[in-house]
């Protein structure tokens, strides 16, 4: 029996970080080792008996399939406008704030949709009113003007994104949903901005 500790753990993540843990069925985790995974929301995978005679004996179960242009898009959407935050962080902390948690958002819908754990169970958003608008041409020279026009163009990678869905074989209605949530913040911020 191979115990998995803390500190084997943090040697670990220092080498190459990680988002699942995968334990043997000769391995256990001692109550830091796991405190370690739970604070750093590294998902524990627990491979048991029954899960390895099931491979051999049967055909292996079709995943879901992970689409690696919306993968993509979505990992794009997550580090560039993390930069926006970067830059805006010294001019307007709360506005950064915002936006650095719509990244984070964006950072979690990537990695459950990486690794399948997407809820099929789909609720319709509440309505809301769109607001496609042209920014006025007076934000140009204002202290926000690159800040809208920078949420707009995260506005419009997200409806590139939701037509890259669209257009998949198999549309998964839970992946436009929560994409839709996060489209629903971004265009309050920029109504906020605009003062509305």
């Amino acid at each position: 029996m191979k115990f998995i500790t803390e500190e084997y753990l943090r040697k670990e993540f220092q080498k190459n970080s990680f988002d699942i843990f995968e334990i043997k069925t000769n391995e256990r985790l001692t109550p830091g080792g796991r405190q370690y995974l739970l604070d750093k929301k590294i998902q524990i995978f627990v491979e048991t008996e029954k899960q390895i005679s099931s491979t051999k004996d049967t055909p292996p179960i079709q995943e879901k399939k992970v689409s690696k242009k919306i993968l993509y898009k979505l990992k794009f959407i997550e580090v560039f406008y993390s930069t926006l935050v970067i830059e805006i962080i010294e001019k307007n902390i709360r506005l950064a704030q915002r936006i650095l948690d719509i990244c984070k958002e964006i950072s979690e819908l990537r990695k459950r949709y990486e690794f399948g754990n997407l809820s099929e169970k789909v609720e319709k958003n509440t309505e809301y009113e769109r607001i496609d608008c042209e920014i006025p041409d007076i934000y140009i020279h204002s202290k926000i003007g690159v800040e809208l026009y920078k949420l707009k163009a995260l506005l419009y990678d997200i409806f590139i994104l939701k037509e890259m869905i669209f257009d998949e074989e198999s549309t998964n209605k839970a992946l436009i949903a929560e994409i839709e949530t996060i489209e629903i913040h971004v265009e309050k911020i920029i109504q906020e901005l605009l003062g509305g």
